[in-house]
């Protein structure tokens, strides 16, 4: 006689959806932030007499203590709520931006909104996602896909936000307000219920099995029994630093990691760009970066429709839209029009969208074929490689900043360095073709 079981699953919907608009909340206030950095700080570090490399340098440094906070976030999550940890960050975020206006030098600054307002943002890296993620099933990447486009919202909104801080405050006000701005990313949080509390009970047979019931889809690394075991034993297995002993995770990470500081540096210096070498004025800048952020959602939301009709792998359409944004990003620099300018930063946002979403795709694409459940420790290897790329080279990008003073010098110098590492990319992968 069959016997039945009653298990408790994710809702795959329900309050889900509540949790997906504060996902979107915190990532259209705050994780679309850093595409206005430069309009909102900029003035700031002028009034201070600050160096390129040291405006790098902030930069550079919150992503990097952001980095290395998002890796200790699932130990951290073991102990504390995902709407605790949420919580926290969001207020460490408003914190360290409201300090930083009433700093007087770069290195106050650093502390302030670099490590406070960084380890903050780190904390949120993967605590919304995962938040969104715990909720459903089958509508995950549709519920992650929405969450997303909150991040494009706010890159949108920001620009004229800040524009008009600027014009009617002063800028050490305009960046105190902006803090305060921050707080409502805790609204967001403060949405993200334990999905314990929301699961729905499902009746199954007892020999059903239970792997695709699982309540929580995350990807954690097996616990280590602490007896069988040393300390750096166990924790090389549970930060799955056995990744690095792979040339190809080693070399993949490298190339993406490159192409995030060069990403980071490029929306650093865009704001000095348009101000410094082109000329344009404040509001023309911010109507800049609100295309750019208007047709990079457009290609998140469209792309994917273009690209099911070819045969590309992930990693070729990776390529291809590097190279593209190279290409914009030089032919940007001979323009000369506030509409030949605005034009060509339309198509630069389309295509830079197409390169953030293929990034994480190739990684877990690598992962299912070399790695399966390894996804989130690869996820979390990644981010360090990519705080500390920023951190080296980004800054060094700064100190070349300084002896130059046109910034299109700039953007050479990143095509350069972008398809060097390319070039690596490339050099592996024929040697595993061979082999």
């Amino acid at each position: 006689m069959t016997t039945s079981k009653v298990i408790l699953e994710p809702p795959n919907g329900g309050y889900g959806w509540i949790v997906v608009f504060g996902a979107l909340l915190i990532n259209m206030v705050i994780k679309a932030f850093n595409s206005v950095f430069g309009l909102l700080y900029g003035p700031f570090f002028r009034s201070i007499n600050v160096a390129q490399s040291d405006i790098s340098l902030v930069m550079n440094l919150s992503s990097f203590f952001g980095s290395l906070a998002s890796i200790f976030t699932s130990a951290v999550l073991k102990s504390y709520t995902v709407r605790q940890v949420a919580v926290t960050g969001c207020f460490l975020i408003s914190i360290g931006m409201t300090l930083s206006s009433l700093t007087v030098s770069v290195y106050q600054t650093v502390l302030a909104y670099s490590v406070i307002g960084g380890f903050g943002f780190g904390l949120l890296v993967n605590t919304s996602l995962i938040a969104v993620t715990s909720y459903f099933t089958t509508n995950k990447k549709r519920a992650v896909s929405f969450s997303l486009t909150g991040t494009g919202i706010g890159q949108i909104l920001l620009p004229q936000i800040v524009q008009y801080l600027n014009s009617n405050f002063s800028t050490n006000d305009s960046i105190m307000i902006m803090g305060g701005l921050m707080l409502n990313g805790v609204i967001g949080a403060l949405l993200f219920q334990p999905v314990e509390k929301h699961l729905k009970p499902r009746t199954i047979d007892e020999t059903q099995s239970l792997t695709s019931m699982t309540p929580m889809s995350i990807d954690i690394p097996p616990a280590v029994n602490e007896d069988n075991t040393s300390f750096w034993r166990k924790f090389i297995k549970t930060m799955d630093l056995g990744l690095l002993e792979d040339s190809r995770f080693i070399i993949l990470n490298f190339v993406l990691a490159c192409g995030y500081a060069v990403a980071t540096d490029f929306m650093l210096i865009l704001t000095f760009f348009l101000k410094d070498t082109k000329k344009l004025e404040p509001s023309q800048t911010a109507t800049c970066l609100s295309v750019l952020a208007s047709f990079d959602l457009i290609s998140r939301l469209t792309f994917h429709f273009i690209t099911d009709w070819t045969s590309l792998s992930s990693r070729q359409i990776l390529v291809i839209g590097i190279f593209c944004l190279g290409i914009i990003k030089t032919t940007m620099t001979f323009l000369t029009s506030f509409e030949s300018i605005l034009f060509a930063i339309s198509i630069y946002g389309y295509f830079r969208a197409v390169v953030i979403v293929n990034q994480i795709i190739v990684l877990s694409e690598h992962c299912a074929k070399y790695y399966p459940r390894r996804f989130a420790g690869a996820l979390g290897l990644n981010m360090a490689f990519c705080g500390i790329s920023t951190l080296i080279f980004g800054q060094l990008f700064g100190v070349f900043r300084n002896y130059v003073s046109d910034f299109s010098y700039s953007f050479y110098l990143e095509d350069i360095f972008i398809i060097s590492a390319m070039s690596i990319w490339l050099i592996e992968y024929l040697y595993h073709l061979r082999n």
